[in-house]
């Protein structure tokens, strides 16, 4: 130290510096702000938000950035456990905050504290309809169409992520200028530009949907320039009325 000070160095100031930096709740806000909002999708900006509202913000936020250790994060992950999904979301966006805490100059270059952490397992969660199921939907789809249930979109939609495999934000935001002859040209997936083959089904009901004067969307909702939103609250009721809880 004497050696450093001999140099023009001041250790009092760089320790009182180290002990005055921001917080981890100063660097979300600053992350959300200077990276995600410029870089991320929507949903996972509103992912990112959540996280850091819910979990990491209340367990880590009055942490020094330069004081935080790989303890500190390993005892945070392992506290979030019984929600493995929810745990390593956590861990990997605080992996790439303070990656970029070290790009700003906040901590030593590679010294991030949410590295060579293991994260839990993941229990994939998928379902596929049997050949029974999907016609007992397709009855559903009908009965509750024709009963004026659900609206000739609601029908569409579903129809589209059946025939398509599509996510389900690509059709709800899908627009009519997206549709070709033969494909759905998506050109911002949730894995960026996709082309997606159009069987002749789907265009057909395609075809028969009612569209909105000055609305570029396909799946409309109540809005007069908007694309329907809460596919979810149909889907139960029509889930129930299939026998498919």
């Amino acid at each position: 130290m004497q050696a450093d000070v001999a140099r023009g160095a001041d250790p009092s100031a760089d320790r009182q510096r180290l002990l005055n930096g921001p917080t981890v709740k100063t660097i979300c806000a600053r992350f959300m702000d200077e990276h995600v909002n410029d870089h991320c999708k929507p949903t996972t900006q509103s992912g990112y938000r959540q996280l850091m509202r819910s979990l990491i913000i209340p367990n880590l936020g009055p942490y020094r950035v330069t004081e935080i250790t790989r303890a500190d994060i390993s005892a945070f992950h392992n506290k979030l456990r019984a929600t493995p999904y929810q745990a390593n979301r956590a861990l990997t966006v605080l992996s790439k905050m303070f990656n970029l805490a070290e790009d700003w100059g906040l901590r030593p270059m590679n010294s991030n504290p949410a590295t060579r952490i293991k994260k839990y397992r993941e229990v994939e969660k998928k379902r596929y309809l049997s050949d029974d199921e999907q016609e007992r939907l397709g009855q559903t789809l009908c009965d509750m169409l024709d009963a004026g249930e659900i609206t000739a979109h609601i029908f569409a939609a579903i129809y589209l992520l059946l025939l398509t495999g599509c996510r389900l934000r690509e059709i709800q935001t899908l627009e009519w200028e997206f549709i070709t002859r033969t494909h759905l040209e998506l050109p911002d997936s949730k894995t960026g530009r996709r082309r997606i083959p159009l069987p002749s089904e789907a265009h057909q009901i395609l075809a028969a949907l009612p569209r909105r004067d000055g609305n570029p969307y396909v799946i409309i909702g109540d809005h007069s320039t908007g694309h329907y939103n809460d596919m979810q609250k149909p889907w139960r009721k029509i889930r129930g009325r299939a026998g498919l809880e």
